[in-house]
């Protein structure tokens, strides 16, 4: 079974591109796995934004931390038009892949 974006953003890395609610299309980097951002050059993501809280987990949109933002955004997994690039998590790890 294919992966999905939720899954994928967990893992590693994603390039993606969606439709915004506004809609005008748009192209995105980022990722919600905290080992990913914490550990990888380049992500904007300091210890100030690991998520304090426990939320109920939404079926319908996902939080990622966009690189290019340098902030926390959510998606409605419904808008998505491609997955166009995953960056697994063991390919980034003492890897400067943003200089």
């Amino acid at each position: 079974m294919e992966k999905n974006l939720k899954q994928l953003l967990s893992e590693g890395i994603v390039q993606f591109t969606f439709t915004k609610s506004n809609g005008e299309i748009r192209k995105a980097t980022g990722s919600r796995s905290i080992d990913v951002l914490m550990n990888t050059v380049g992500t904007g993501f300091t210890e100030d934004d690991k998520p304090r809280g426990v939320g109920k987990e939404s079926t319908t949109s996902c939080p990622y931390w966009d690189f290019d933002k340098h902030a926390w955004r959510s998606v409605r997994l419904d808008s998505v038009i491609s997955i166009d690039k995953v960056i697994e998590k063991e390919e980034l790890f003492g890897k400067e892949i943003f200089g």
